[in-house]
């Protein structure tokens, strides 16, 4: 019988290893929130190294006086502790204000404000995290690397606040 469920447990463990770090089949993420709300779709991503791509569009940006119209990309790290990632900002139709971000429980968020892009189009996104300290970051043609030497990834995340938002043909990859 021994010899029997060797085999069979090792070709289960075969077969389930591809699974646990298997690619998110790519996601459309329609993301609608009226003036001063948000709206997010996030899963659990453990896996390093880890990469998430795709492209976002303004389909209608709302006003209001204390929230900024936005579409969000976050890696979030350390049960949540830490949040990195990307934010296209803006309440002017034209263009829109791609910064970096580091918000952690213990400090105040950190901001780099890399440039401002046009909404006009989709914004192809990409935000890899090297497995090691390394986070790359690349949006409308600009690009950031952040170091965070203590990071390890527990999940991803898309938002939108204040506005109508499209996120197409994302992908997470480990």
């Amino acid at each position: 019988m021994k010899r029997f469920l060797k085999p069979l447990a090792a070709c289960t463990w075969t077969l389930c290893v591809p699974v646990l770090h298997a690619a998110t089949p790519a996601v459309t993420f329609d993301c609608d929130t009226p003036a001063g709300h948000y709206s997010q779709w996030k899963v659990d991503r453990t896996a390093q190294p880890v990469r998430i791509g795709g492209t976002v569009r303004a389909l209608e940006l709302r006003k209001e006086d204390a929230w900024v119209p936005g579409a969000h990309v976050y890696l979030y790290g350390n049960d949540g502790s830490i949040v990195v990632g990307i934010t296209l900002s803006g309440n002017d139709r034209s263009t829109a204000t791609l910064s970096a971000i580091v918000r952690s429980r213990k400090e105040e968020p950190k901001t780099v404000t890399l440039g401002s892009i046009p909404w006009s189009n989709s914004v192809t996104f990409d935000l890899r995290f090297d497995g090691t300290r390394t986070i790359a970051i690349t949006a409308g043609g600009l690009a950031h690397v952040l170091e965070l030497p203590d990071f390890r990834p527990s999940a991803v995340s898309l938002r939108c606040t204040s506005g109508s938002f499209l996120f197409e043909k994302v992908s997470v990859t480990p």
